[in-house]
């Protein structure tokens, strides 16, 4: 059964938004082809490397980048790679990764957060009622979030009843969600830490010179695009806006008979967040030594998954047949028992 009539389907990248991330592709050609003359003029599929969440949207958003990139091609084929969704990790994943559930379930329990969500009632209960919904089901903060700034984006009216008010108060809540959700550096490691360390290890086999690709072009979400801010220690405070772009440079330095002692001082790391390189933390300057990167993002990098994502680290937890936690509450379920008991959790 389809949902909408014709050929669409539910969040679809919008005509706007194709056109932000063909401008965005074009941007990078400006630098990339154009000033550093860094890659071909033409589409070469051993330099180009493309991942996308299994999304119809972000596959979308890769295309139109390309395009912007590559705008003349008018033969070949371009691989845009995914993964299952259960198992993707360009965004926080606790399926693919149990501990990550156990940390959040254990966190959805603590005090602070009961005493936030108890706060937050009154706003949800709004949310339920001009939405006309179930009470009683648990409505996601995000989902409302997304709605209404695509809404806001394209000048659209929203839904009866909304104010400016509501808008600011959704957005708040989403972020302080998110960026309390990534509040330790194993939070962030186990949210997007592989990711960090696939993109490492890319610089380690070009600097080997084992690889001839140039650019790895990743399309995700804002749900992707935040972790890996807070990983790196560049989050400016905001939600990131659509077509959101984090890039990661590699750059050598030529050594001259008495510079450059050893290999790892030739090779250099820039982070640049929405056209704007910013210094990573731990790093002394914009421009870092691969080896100093490294060391400053180590923290966040998740190097072994299987033993990493354990969530039987610790061992005083009861757990379930699947590894989980069993005395845990978790998010969903305290909002479901406060509406359907009007429990006081002060």
């Amino acid at each position: 059964m389809e949902v909408l009539p014709g050929n669409c389907g539910l969040g679809e990248l919008t005509d706007k938004g194709r056109r932000q991330h063909i401008r965005l592709g074009s941007y990078f050609r400006k630098i990339y082809v154009d000033f550093y003359e860094f890659m071909s003029p033409e589409f070469n599929p051993d330099e180009v490397f493309i991942r996308s969440t299994d999304v119809f949207r972000t596959i979308q958003s890769a295309q139109a980048n390309f395009l912007g990139f590559y705008p003349k091609m008018n033969k070949g084929v371009v691989d845009i790679n995914t993964v299952d969704r259960s198992t993707d990790y360009l965004t926080p994943n606790s399926r693919n990764c149990p501990r990550l559930r156990h940390l959040l379930r254990q966190m959805y329990g603590e005090k602070m957060w009961r005493r936030h969500f108890q706060r937050v009632i009154p706003l949800m209960s709004r949310l339920h009622k001009l939405l006309d919904l179930d009470p009683s089901k648990h409505l996601g903060i995000g989902a409302v979030f997304d709605h209404l700034n695509a809404r806001q984006c394209h000048n659209l009216p929203w839904p009866k009843g909304f104010t400016v008010k509501d808008l600011q108060q959704v957005n708040q809540e989403t972020i302080w969600h998110t960026k309390t959700s990534l509040g330790s550096k194993e939070l962030n490691q186990l949210s997007i830490g592989k990711l960090l360390q696939e993109w490492v290890t890319q610089m380690e086999e070009k600097i080997g010179g084992r690889k001839s690709t140039k650019w790895y072009l990743y399309s995700g979400h804002d749900s992707s695009v935040f972790p890996v801010l807070t990983a790196l220690g560049i989050w400016d405070g905001k939600w990131p806006p659509y077509a959101s772009s984090v890039v990661t440079e590699l750059w050598s330095q030529k050594c001259g008979r008495d510079a450059c002692q050893t290999a790892d001082k030739n090779y250099f790391i820039r982070v640049i967040y929405n056209g704007k390189a910013v210094r990573v933390p731990g790093c002394e300057k914009v421009i870092c030594p691969f080896e100093e990167y490294k060391r400053a993002i180590g923290d966040v990098l998740l190097t072994d998954r299987v033993a990493q994502c354990d969530p039987r680290v610790e061992t005083n937890n009861q757990y379930d047949k699947r590894g989980f936690p069993t005395k845990v509450n978790s998010y969903h379920g305290f909002l479901e028992d406060f509406f359907k008991k009007g429990a006081d959790f002060s």
